[in-house]
C-alpha cells in the first residue's frame, strides 16, 4: 500500500492541511483544482496538493517500459514521482492532470537531452515497436 503524500493532506472533515514548508528542497509543489481521496490507515483522506521529486536513475526502466505510450507514460511518472497509485492519478480532475503531465514530460524531455537521446525519445515509439 503506498504510504500517504506527506503534504496538504487533510482529512475529509475539514481539518487544516499540513504545512507545506515541510516540502523538501528537490521537489515541486503542486496545489490540486479538485481534491482527489485516498484511504489511508481506514480513514478516508482528501489530498490537495503534494510534491513532485525529480526524475532519477531508478525510474529509467518506467521510461523503457511504457515508451511510446505518452498517456501511460505520463500516469506511472507521476504516480512515481508524486508517491500515488495509478488509481489515484486517474482519480485526477483533467487539469490537473495536464499540469502534473506537462511536468513529468518536461523532466522526460530533460533526462533524454542529458542521456544524449534524441529529442521525444520515450515518448515516441521504438523502430522495433512501430514493426510490430
Amino acid at each position: 500500500m503506498a504510504s500517504a503524500p506527506s503534504l496538504n493532506v487533510a482529512p475529509l472533515h475539514s481539518s487544516p492541511p499540513h504545512p507545506t514548508d515541510a516540502l523538501p528542497p528537490d521537489q515541486a509543489l503542486f496545489t490540486l483544482l479538485t481534491p482527489i481521496t485516498a484511504i489511508v490507515e481506514g480513514a478516508e483522506i482528501a489530498i490537495s496538493g503534494f510534491g513532485m521529486r525529480a526524475i532519477g536513475a531508478p525510474d529509467l526502466p518506467l521510461l523503457d517500459q511504457h515508451r511510446g505510450q505518452v498517456v501511460a507514460l505520463a500516469q506511472n511518472v507521476i504516480a512515481a514521482l508524486c508517491d500515488l497509485t495509478l488509481d489515484q492519478v486517474r482519480q485526477l480532475h483533467i487539469e490537473d492532470f495536464a499540469m502534473l503531465a506537462s511536468d513529468a514530460l518536461f523532466q522526460i524531455e530533460q533526462i533524454s537531452a542529458a542521456m544524449g537521446l534524441p529529442a521525444g525519445f520515450f515518448l515516441e515509439q521504438g523502430v522495433e515497436e512501430a514493426a510490430a
